[in-house]
């Protein structure tokens, strides 16, 4: 027999797990699926708020955003992600990413679609900024609200690696300009050396004349 405190806490679970009857019993080892449901029919058949236990969970930090990542890195599908950690429902998921990254422009989407969740505008921009980037890829993914894997296949849909490649590469200082530059500086120190070495002279020579007079 399973006392009073043991079936509320697996009432508890089954609303904070989205009303999943596996998790449940995955993580507390009891009931069964048939106990459980008839535990939460009577529960309710004896005026049991639901309200009162689906927000009496308050979930971690960690735990939110263990779900924003595993989100983001799984082609931002909420229903997947709330599915995969038995946590949370997919409005509480949107809510989440939306604190983390309020300024993305974010079309979310409860259906495994990896090209639906952003608008082709913000994708563009995305690719356009890793092709030219000044930071690192890793930074512009975070900027955007993606995982730099996620970035990497818009780069693969919408140019392709050798396109990338090719713009890369026109993007990066060819050895004969830096080596030119690396010539302009080294003549500019060579003139600094020089330039010091003559202040140095007259400095002596100065001095000399002070002491002989």
């Amino acid at each position: 027999m399973f006392t009073e405190e043991e079936k509320i806490r697996a009432i508890e679970l089954y609303f904070k797990y989205g009303k999943k009857l596996a998790p449940v019993v995955r993580e507390l080892g009891y009931p069964s699926k048939r106990n459980l449901r008839r535990w939460i029919r009577s529960w309710e058949a004896g005026g049991g708020a639901k309200e009162s236990i689906r927000h009496k969970h308050r979930y971690s930090d960690e735990q939110k955003q263990v779900a924003v990542e595993h989100y983001l890195n799984h082609d931002c599908c909420l229903a997947f992600t709330s599915r995969a950690l038995g946590y949370p429902c997919t409005d509480v998921l949107a809510r989440w990413v939306n604190e983390r990254y309020p300024d993305r422009r974010r079309i979310f989407t409860s259906k495994a679609n990896p090209v639906a969740p952003f608008e082709p505008e913000v994708k563009h921009q995305a690719v356009m900024a890793l092709c030219t980037r000044q930071v690192s890829a890793s930074e512009i993914a975070r900027r955007i609200g993606v995982s730099r894997a996620v970035l990497y296949k818009w780069k693969d849909e919408i140019i392709g690696n050798s396109v990338y490649q090719t713009m890369r590469k026109h993007n990066e200082p060819s050895l004969e300009a830096e080596r030119d530059a690396l010539r302009e500086e080294v003549a500019r120190l060579n003139q600094e050396i020089r330039r010091r070495q003559m202040e140095l002279d007259i400095l002596k020579k100065t001095r000399a004349s002070v002491s002989v007079t």
